[in-house]
This record gives C-alpha cells, structure tokens and sequence, in this order.
C-alpha cells in the first residue's frame, strides 16, 4: 500500500487552486453573468424538464447547446444564493479545487503509484490549478457548464483508469455513469471516447490485457456517444454542436491554416503570457523548446510508462483544443482551454516522472545520456517545473486582477447609469461606448466586462426599476445622426470618461436620409424590409445596425441587384429569435447605413422600431 504521506502530496492540487483564488472571492457579477442568473432564475429548469432534452439550451436554437444537468446545477446555485456573487464564487473555486484534485489522482494512474509517480503527479495537478486561462472558467459564472462538465470528464477519466488498474466492474459502472453526465453538461466532453481509449493503448497501469479486451472497455463510451450524437441530430437537425462560427472553422480551414491554428492554441496553452515584454516570436520559441526537451528527455531515458503517459498528454491537449476549432484563446475566453490544461499537466508530469529514474540510471551508468552528476539528473526537470509555475502564477494573478477590475467597473456602469436615471425621460434610453472587455496590455480582452448583459444589469433582479437602458454597438460622430434624429432628445447616450453623458447633437455633414418602405418595416415581425436608393448614389457597403435587449448588433447587407435602387434588408432571424427566447415580446430598433467605397457613411435610414415577435427561439430553423 502507498504510504499516506505519499498520498497527501496529491492535497497540494486543491490546496493551490483554493489559495490562489482566494483574493477574488468577493468579485461582482459581469456580462452573461446577469443574463443567465436573471433568465435561468425567472425560468428554471425543472419547472419543464422535457424541454430541457428537446429543445434547445434556454431555447436558444442558433449555438445548439443541450446542458440539462449543468444547467439545473446552476439553477440550484441561482435559487441558493439570488443576486449574491461571492456564493457562486465560493462554490465554483471549489469546484476547480476538485478538479485539480481529480486530475492529480488520474495522472498518478498514469505514472504509478510510487512515491515519484505522487510527486510528479502532484506537480501536475498543482500546475493545472495555476492555469492562468482558467479564471474565465472558475469565477465568471456564466462558465458553469466548462466547470461541471470537466468535473463529470475527471470523474469518467478516473473511475475507468482505476477499472483498468483492478478489474472492479464497480470503476467502469462509475465511469459510464460520469461519462452521461459530462454528455448531459458540456458539448465538449464528446472528446472524452478518445482520452480513454489513448489512455487504454499508451498507458502501462494494471495487468497487461489482450488489444480486444482494451477496445471492448471503451467501445461502449463511443456507442453513448454515437447515441448523443444522434440525439443532436434530431433536435438540431446537425451532429456537430456550438456556435456555428467553431464548426466552420473546424471543418472548413484549410491544411496550412489549420496547423498554423493547432500551433498558436498549443502555444497559448502552454505559454499564455499576455503582456508586452515578450512577444509572440520569443513565446512560440519557448513553446517549441519546451516540446523538443521534453522528447529529446524521453528519447534518451527510454521508459515506456513516461513516454506513453507524453503522449497521452499531447492526445488530451490537442482533443481538447479541437471541439473549440482551436480557438485563439485570450483570457476572456480562457474557458476553451479548460479540458486542454489537463493535457498540459500530464505532458509536464510525465517528464517529472523521469526524475528518479534519470537519477537511478545515471548513477549505474545504465544511459547513453552524458555523464553528470546525478543529483542534477533528477533536480533539473522540477527546476524546470517551477519555472513554469512561476510563470504560470504571475499570469494567473495578472489575470484575477483583470477579472477584479472587470467586476468593479461592471458595477461603477451600474451605478452611474442609475444616478443619471432622472436626467433620462421615459421610455428606452441608448447607449454606445460603454466596456466590452478589459484589455490585457497586448490588447487581448482579458476580461469581460459587459459583452451581454447590460440590461439585465440596470433591471430586477439587480437593481430597481428604472429607465430603460438598450445597449448599442461601438458608434461616434456621424453615426449618430440615425438614433438622434429616430430616438429624440435626451434618448441617446454614450459612456466616455468613466460616465454616461446624453448626446445633444452630432455633425450631419452631407448624409442623406433614405425613405423606407413604412408597411413593410411596421408589420408584425418582418422578414425584411425595403430602402429606396437615390439613383447615382455613391453606396456600396450598407450595414443593418441592431438594438435589442440581449445586445446592439451590426450585420453586412448585400447591395441590390445592378439597376435596382431598391436595397432588401433582411432582418436578423436567429439573432431576434435568440432576443425573443432570453427576453420574450419586446421591441427591437433597427437602422440602416449606406456607405461609399472608402468606408465613409453617407446615407441613412433613421431609428425605427420594430414590432415584438414572440418568443421562437425552439425552432430548430
């Protein structure tokens, strides 16, 4: 039996997750944040359990999520702690605490359970809990799905890890029953068929076993996935899951495109520096060195359960970053990288692993390597270790700085807006400018601030009922002139210098306003609506420009046929269907612009509204 010391070194994986995120339990609420725990707590899920099988998540049908189980565990969280952030603060750096507990537990599977495999393992799971790309999975709560789902991957990763080890029908029943979970949380546990079935012909723990018997303990995870998939297909119509732009990426990219792709989502995850000392060059070279070290160290030491569990890592990283269409993940996005990190930590546990066995064969002349001391056999992978984790850990605390920030001028948004709320008159109120994101110093969004949200932020149940705020997307200057002259007075406001301020007046220059076909555009729920072009006009580019709830939008419209000077403009139906799911009948404004070829705005149509459309967002479209 493994001594219990040996053991407890597997602690300090959770210990460093809860230490590290200790400072930012108190952080507010930003973003999605407000939609989801508005939403879900007005909605949840158990008052329609079957919708949550049939439809699609939250009844949004255009990103074709299915999370019943993830969804109803944040719904308990929402009914358990309100509008009360640092509950689900608390509850989902716990959660990653686990995680890093399970990932220590399964790479200790991997690379025995010795005292050096504990070490090593223990290295790695501390490494995954400093991930400086997981802060979007563990404190922004809108992740909750990321952080669930790997909780139910680990789970299924573990349990059939340690069936392997003894033959325990109990393990793989446990397995199969984390694998439906993960399934029921999160569209990227699909990955986890091919994690097991790495791990069952490039690992070593347990009794060796016939090829056949391998296949046949991982078979049935594929035949559940098989069956998920399908279910996909009927309630999407499509097997591939997510947001549309991801599948496109994935399926469409080019070769070259696609390697280039695989190589900066590699390096961001084993390099993800954000800063402006170091640039992409240096960090991919870093990258590079770090994977060619560690194959040169395998190549010389020749162990067969280290080499198998490397590559057992580089399978879980790459199937990792893959469901993402290897995103080019910046912190704000930090979430696609969650899974992958688990890859990360056993690529640099298994080099752990080789310390004592450098050391034994160095020291009995049983390595062509050169000859060294042997104690510096065994001491430089772990230098190597903590360098990384030390850089790893000034990332990591650059980032819940960013995400703290976030936090505090999400609510400095809120409350601004409220004390202007008797400047504004009745009605909507729209605002431009206002923070997306906040910056890392090399421009990447390193937190979001209000992507989404900002309605739901200035309404029950997060504040008191007050004047209606519609977000807008990014506008200044001539870009205006539309909601001047379609909202009124007082109705158009921007955020600029730390503070919302009305917009009184904006240059018109030469803009001219384009007459609209009224009919079409004040009909219930149109599909499009028509734009009369003066004849000679110098158009070329025209933009439809949104104001909903959920956000303000911008869409390409097509120009109109050569000789025509009636312009078509379809009107958005996944984005006012998405609109209509999160925020039932509501009224959603729309304006057009008209732009010559070098991208000026010259021509316009004026704010207008657009009539209510039920919620039908269920429709699989």
């Amino acid at each position: 039996m493994l001594p219990r010391r040996s053991t407890a070194w597997l602690l300090a994986a959770p210990a460093t997750a809860l230490i590290a995120y200790a400072a930012v339990l108190g952080r507010g609420f930003t973003s999605e944040d407000f939609l989801l725990i508005r939403f879900i707590g007005d909605h949840p899920p158990w008052r329609d359990l079957g919708a949550q099988f049939t439809a699609p998540w939250l009844g949004i049908a255009g990103i074709r999520f299915l999370r019943p189980l993830s969804t109803t565990l944040y719904a308990l969280e929402i009914a358990t702690f309100g509008t009360h952030a640092a509950g689900f603060n608390a509850v989902h750096t716990i959660v990653h605490a686990g995680n890093a507990l399970l990932v220590a537990a399964l790479l200790r599977e991997l690379l025995g359970r010795d005292a050096g495999g504990t070490r090593a393992a223990a290295a790695g799971g501390v490494l995954f809990a400093l991930h400086p790309l997981h802060p979007n999975a563990v404190i922004f709560s809108a992740s909750f799905a990321t952080l669930f789902g790997a909780s139910f991957v680990f789970a299924a990763l573990l349990a059939y890890l340690r069936w392997r080890a003894n033959g325990s029908r109990q393990w793989w029943v446990l397995a199969f029953s984390a694998f439906a979970g993960a399934l029921l949380s999160y569209e990227a546990a699909a990955i986890l068929p091919l994690w097991l079935a790495a791990a069952d012909h490039l690992a070593t723990p347990g009794p060796p076993r016939p090829q056949l018997r391998r296949v046949l303990g991982w078979l049935p995870f594929a035949a559940l996935l098989a069956a998920y998939l399908g279910w996909r297909l009927w309630v999407f119509g499509v097997v591939l899951g997510g947001y549309d732009a991801t599948s496109q990426r994935l399926l469409g990219s080019g070769a070259i495109d696609l390697a280039v792709a695989v190589a900066g989502a590699v390096r961001r995850v084993l390099v993800p520096y954000y800063g402006t000392a170091v640039g992409a060059p240096v960090l991919a070279t870093a990258s590079v060195v770090l994977a060619v070290a560690g194959m040169w160290w395998l190549q010389r030491l020749r162990d067969r359960r280290a080499t198998g569990a490397w590559l057992i890592g580089w399978a879980w990283l790459l199937s990792g970053l893959a469901p993402f269409g290897f995103e080019a993940m910046v912190p704000a996005n930090g979430r696609y990288g969650y899974l992958a990190a688990a890859g990360a930590a056993l690529i640099a546990a298994s080099l752990l692993a080789l310390a004592p066995i450098a050391r034994d064969a160095r020291a009995s002349g049983r390595t062509p390597a050169p000859r060294v001391v042997p104690w510096i056999a065994s001491v430089t992978p772990w230098i190597a270790a903590v360098a990384l984790a030390v850089l790893w850990t000034v990332a990591l605390a650059q980032h819940l700085r960013a995400c703290a920030r976030a936090a505090d001028t999400a609510q400095h948004v809120r409350q601004a807006l409220r004390a202007t709320t008797d400047q504004a008159p009745d009605g909507p109120r729209f605002l431009t400018g206002y923070p997306y994101f906040l910056k890392a110093a090399n421009g990447d969004p390193a937190a979001q601030v209000f992507h989404y949200g900002l309605r739901d932020a200035m309404n029950p149940p997060f504040s008191l009922p007050g004047a209606d705020v519609m977000p807008l997307p990014p506008l200044a200057g001539d870009e205006l002139v539309p909601l001047l002259r379609g909202a009124g007075a007082g109705r158009v406001w921007e955020w600029a210098d730390d503070a919302p301020r009305p917009v009184s007046a904006a240059p018109d220059g030469s803009l001219v306003e384009l007459p609209v076909d009224e009919a079409a555009a004040v009909s219930s729920s149109p599909s499009a609506v028509l734009v009369h072009l003066p004849a000679g006009a110098p158009y070329r580019r025209f933009r439809l420009l949104v104001s909903a709830p959920i956000n303000g939008a911008v869409f390409d419209v097509p120009p109109p046929a050569a000789g025509s000077d009636t312009l078509r403009v379809e009107m958005p139906r996944d984005f006012l269907r998405t609109n209509a799911a999160l925020y039932g009948p509501s009224t959603v404004y729309w304006w057009l612009e008209a732009r010559d070829e070098a991208g000026a705005l010259r021509g316009y149509t004026r704010l207008r509204p657009l009539a209510p459309a039920a919620p039908a967002g269920a429709s699989t479209g």
